[in-house]
């Protein structure tokens, strides 16, 4: 979920409104802060007491797309880029505290995936990179590769719950960064019984669009290290090339 995790986060939770105030003329209500936490906690709360999930992502402007299955502490995860003819292809796997990742040149080139220089992509490409923990590239290459990172990654900051208004006219209790129209991602949960995670969708920029989703909550997921791997040590060193910086 790398393309959420640098946005400003609003969250949006489907449950009745009742006890939250709002006008008749379907002006923003502000709720109490606390009410605000409690709901921000019980999404977050309910997600990391699954034991798996399977989630998608698409951005468009780049056209990436990551489809992944993951548990507490493995996963499995595929990588797709599609931009200016370039198309780049990802496999990336968590187990036992080491990230195994195997693309093609354009994918081990991307900022979506491990970022190698030209020439570190071309080499490797292919073959499967052991990335342990420990390492520089460990958190960037583990991230949405289990399901706290997930959650994590939309779990925000302090927001002012206010009573907004979907475009087919319902009401949801939604989480405001309150810093409009700056970036923002919408995160939907279920109504009833466990407020589980269900879709997401989002802006980085005027024309970039973030959609997403969770799916197949607690199904068996089942994630194996490659035979052979090449140390990523032995693919970039240190590999202390600088990620761009996003806003």
């Amino acid at each position: 979920m790398r393309g959420f995790s640098t946005l400003a986060i609003v969250l949006a939770f489907g449950v009745a409104l009742a006890g939250c105030a709002s006008s008749a003329n379907g002006r923003r209500a502000v709720a109490p802060p606390s009410q605000a936490t409690s709901v921000d906690a019980s999404i977050i709360a309910a997600a990391l007491a699954q034991n798996s999930v399977h989630w998608t992502e698409f951005q468009n402007l780049c056209h990436v797309r990551w489809t992944a299955d993951v548990t507490a502490d493995s996963g499995a995860q595929r990588v797709t880029i599609g931009f200016c003819g370039a198309k780049g292809n990802v496999e990336m796997r968590l187990v036992d505290d080491v990230v195994y990742v195997r693309g093609n040149p354009t994918g081990l080139e991307s900022e979506s995936t491990i970022y190698l220089t030209e020439a570190q992509a071309r080499r490797y490409a292919g073959r499967w990179i052991a990335i342990p923990k420990g390492s520089q590239l460990y958190g960037v290459a583990a991230d949405g590769l289990t399901l706290a990172s997930i959650v994590h990654d939309v779990d925000a900051r302090d927001y002012n719950l206010k009573i907004v208004r979907t475009p087919h006219a319902t009401r949801v209790l939604g989480f405001d960064d309150g810093n409009p129209p700056g970036p923002s991602v919408t995160l939907s949960a279920q109504a009833s019984g466990d407020p589980l995670p269900v879709a997401m969708t989002g802006t980085g920029c005027v024309e970039c669009v973030y959609t997403g989703g969770f799916s197949k909550w607690n199904e068996p997921v089942h994630v194996h290290a490659p035979a052979r791997s090449t140390p990523i040590a032995t693919v970039c060193g240190r590999c202390s090339r600088v990620w761009p910086v996003h806003g």
